[in-house]
């Protein structure tokens, strides 16, 4: 178990993280935004196209106002897909075309780089009974100079509903239009959108749209990015949650470790003090300033003929049993695993019968013989004085002494 100090600053870092969790998922919403016009701007051809090109084609498209973009499609089935709108194109600067606004020729095309951007909007005015627009744009590297080539570069749609005077393209919902994958069987590279080399762009309506007239304003359009790019923001987001992880495993670590170290000084397996409550309560009787004051170091081996679960069962076992023969007065408590701490204030008399008891009361304690007890104490009388680290420190070698004996059960240093 953690200490109170430990969990408050558990709980504070927790509280960073979460923080920092937060900034990332609120910048995602409302990150500043750098845009990109598109339309209306020089250079731009903008043409209105419509079925009526075809020989049964019955829809038809004209200008309302073409200073302000606004025009007019009759939808009429003639065609199963009737079809209206309008496109958009880019000229070169260097282009003989670039000033007249509505002539194109193949040779005059540029294309616009749009792939760090996460999308379109586009604001228009709309009047008419369908429900459904559709967005299209072209990409390539190398720029059709045919109506053949024209043909062969993929055709990228998204369909977008009509509400309100504005609608956001998001690039993630833009896909390869089927019929095209269909009619020129691409390589797999052709069916994935790509963004890289837009030269045109435009607005019609999807498959089967409401017969009769459609009125569009098209007002702007711009490319969109969040000036936090998306890879900043996963990555942001992730060191978020890797961050929440690594604590929490830490957490669970030193909750683990404190049963034999816990920082609130007790032992939560063998139900007495660890290492730092042994220190804590010595450091309320050390230095001492009279004689028979006994520091033991008590080593216990624990062999269990299964299983670590046996072995642990020993441990607490071998430790009520010590405890059973200390006084109320004494302080008995775990330092390692299998290392205990014993602070005595005993005549030098009394010293060899208290260890006598200690031994076979640990021995007894292993009477069903699943497990074998060894026990090895190492003994030091503290000096007026003297620190309570510097008075174990001796115990612990009298321990070892003890340990590299093959009969002696105890050493006094």
């Amino acid at each position: 178990m953690l200490s109170k100090r430990s969990s408050r600053l558990f709980n504070i870092l927790y509280l960073f993280v979460a923080a920092f969790l937060a900034a990332g998922i609120l910048a995602a919403f409302v990150s500043p935004k750098e845009t990109l016009v598109l339309y209306p701007q020089k250079g731009v051809a903008a043409h209105l196209f419509s079925d009526s090109a075809e020989p049964q084609g019955a829809s038809a498209v004209s200008w309302v106002d073409r200073t302000s973009t606004f025009y007019e499609c009759r939808i009429a089935y003639g065609l199963p897909s009737p079809y209206c709108g309008i496109v958009i194109k880019y000229k070169n600067p260097r282009s003989k075309n670039y000033d007249f606004p509505d002539y194109f020729e193949f040779g005059d095309g540029r294309a616009i780089d749009l792939s760090g951007y996460d999308g379109l909007q586009i604001s228009y005015e709309y009047s008419g009974k369908n429900k459904v627009l559709r967005f299209y744009m072209r990409n390539s590297k190398v720029l059709p100079r045919s109506d053949a080539e024209y043909d062969r570069v993929p055709y990228l749609i998204t369909d977008f509903e009509i509400k309100g005077n504005t609608a956001y393209i998001d690039f993630g919902q833009i896909e390869v239009a089927q019929w095209w994958i269909n009619r020129f069987n691409p390589p797999e590279d052709l069916r994935r959108p790509k963004f890289d080399s837009v030269f045109e762009l435009g607005v019609n309506f999807p498959s089967e749209p409401v017969e009769g007239v459609h009125r569009i304003k098209l007002r702007e359009i711009l490319a969109v990015k969040s000036v936090i790019s998306r890879t900043a923001l996963v990555a942001w987001i992730a060191l978020s949650v890797a961050a929440g992880l690594l604590l929490f495993a830490a957490q669970t670590y030193l909750r683990r470790k404190g049963q034999m170290h816990g920082d609130e000084g007790v032992d939560r397996e063998l139900n007495c003090p660890n290492r730092t409550g042994v220190k804590a309560a010595a450091e309320r009787t050390f230095p001492v300033e009279t004689p028979n004051m006994y520091v033991m170091a008590v080593g216990l081996g624990c062999a269990a003929r299964t299983d670590k679960v046996l072995e642990t069962e020993a441990l607490k076992k071998c430790a009520a049993a010590i405890a059973k023969e200390l006084r109320s007065s004494d302080l008995f408590g775990r330092w390692e695993r299998a290392e205990f701490v014993i602070i005595s204030r005993i005549n030098r008399d009394n010293l060899d019968s208290l260890i006598v008891r200690l031994v076979s009361s640990v021995q007894s304690s292993a009477g069903d013989g699943a497990t074998q007890v060894s026990m090895k104490i190492g003994v030091t009388e503290a000096k007026t004085g003297e620190s309570f680290d510097d008075a174990r420190e001796r115990a612990e070698q009298a321990l070892v002494q003890a340990q590299q004996s093959e009969r002696a059960t105890w050493e006094l240093l």
